[in-house]
């Protein structure tokens, strides 16, 4: 049996080394919302859950412990967590939907030039809600039998789309106060992301019962894990990898298991 010189085969175990530890010991500083997204992230605060922290927040461990990185998690508010990003203060945050003036405070994942949809974190499906009774109706384009203003939590990119659309917005801080303007009737109908808003719904259906959603998607969209443009032009090979194992994770098992998790404590 031939043998390989020995400054060759200590070559080869130097490179088969370098290329299982090459993220060992990197720590980065992730930070999400302080307030409950569910099954996104789970809790309220600025420290974050040991139990439970929220189905985004253990995708991305779960990224991070397949490539040997460490994560310091901080939680803010939403606004913070990107302005933060901004500034380079934090490495990323997440569950972060696209908008082309985000580009500005961080980078998503791309490929020819567009984001990359295969790398997503996860798909946010948003709707309108509104009063039983009511005969307002949303057919994907325009509202109908509609007067009043529609209540979104001020900072998410939902604000943003509706104003684009040219819908009067009454922002409000959080998912739980857009679902009490609407059941003292202070907005006319408020729109979020469906699983958020239900999961309110459904931990007090005495409470929201004449809250019904409008079957007609308001929109569905793609949501990220957005690095800093320091981490990126610092870490380029680290953050690709990142983003590959994401899309990885996100068409496994685990993943799915993962949000079970969380269906089935609601």
């Amino acid at each position: 049996m031939n043998k390989l010189p020995f400054h060759i085969s200590l070559l080869s175990l130097f490179l088969l080394l370098s290329s299982t530890n090459i993220f060992a010991g990197t720590m980065v500083n992730f930070a999400f919302e302080d307030k409950e997204s569910f099954p996104y992230y789970m809790g309220r605060g600025l420290k974050p859950r040991m139990n439970l922290p929220g189905a985004s927040v253990e995708v991305v461990q779960l990224v991070c412990d397949k490539l040997n990185i460490k994560i310091n998690w901080i939680r803010m508010p939403w606004k913070r967590c990107l302005n933060t990003l901004g500034i380079n203060k934090i490495d990323g945050t997440f569950n972060a939907s696209y908008k082309q003036e985000r580009e500005k405070l961080g980078v998503y994942p791309s490929k020819d030039g567009n984001v990359d949809k295969s790398r997503r974190l996860v798909t946010v499906h948003y709707a309108f809600y509104k009063l039983l009774g009511s005969d307002v109706n949303w057919d994907g384009k325009t509202l109908n039998n509609f007067t009043g203003t529609v209540g979104a939590v001020n900072g998410y990119s939902v604000e943003k789309d509706l104003i684009a659309k040219g819908i009067p917005v009454d922002p409000a801080p959080d998912t739980l106060a857009n679902l009490n303007k609407l059941l003292f009737r202070r907005v006319n109908l408020i729109a979020g992301a469906k699983l958020q808003i239900d999961s309110f719904i459904k931990t007090k259906p005495d409470q929201y019962q004449n809250i019904i959603e409008i079957e007609t998607p308001l929109k569905i969209k793609a949501s990220y894990l957005i690095l800093s443009h320091q981490f990126v032009k610092n870490n380029r090979e680290t953050a690709k990898k990142i983003w590959d194992t994401i899309k990885e994770v996100r068409e496994s098992e685990e993943y799915i298991k993962i949000f079970d998790k969380y269906y089935n404590k609601r």
